[in-house]
């Protein structure tokens, strides 16, 4: 998405948060960001939308919002076009 990304993952063992997966994420890619912008400061917003995921139905449901989230937003026909997508392979959208 041009304004915004969307992370599905499951966290392995107790050795990393939620929160110091995402501040890693969000500082390695704003400063992939800034160098590609040729700018410097904030890039991304503080805060962080996480959610838990407790069962196999919920999951499936916000892979499905996360995949078709260019598709709604009227970039791309099919989510398999959007080139920034990666799914575990096996997944399919019905």
């Amino acid at each position: 998405m041009p304004t915004h990304i969307h992370l599905v993952f499951e966290l392995i063992n107790n050795e990393k948060s939620v929160s110091d997966i995402m501040a890693s994420v969000k500082r390695f890619s704003a400063r992939k960001a800034n160098e590609f912008l040729n700018r410097k400061g904030a890039f991304w917003q503080s805060e962080s939308f996480d959610r838990l995921i407790r069962d196999e139905k919920e999951l499936y449901f916000v892979i499905k919002y996360v995949l078709l989230n260019p598709v709604t937003a009227g970039l791309v026909a099919e989510y398999k076009s959007w080139p920034h997508t990666y799914c575990l392979p096996g997944f399919e959208v019905i």
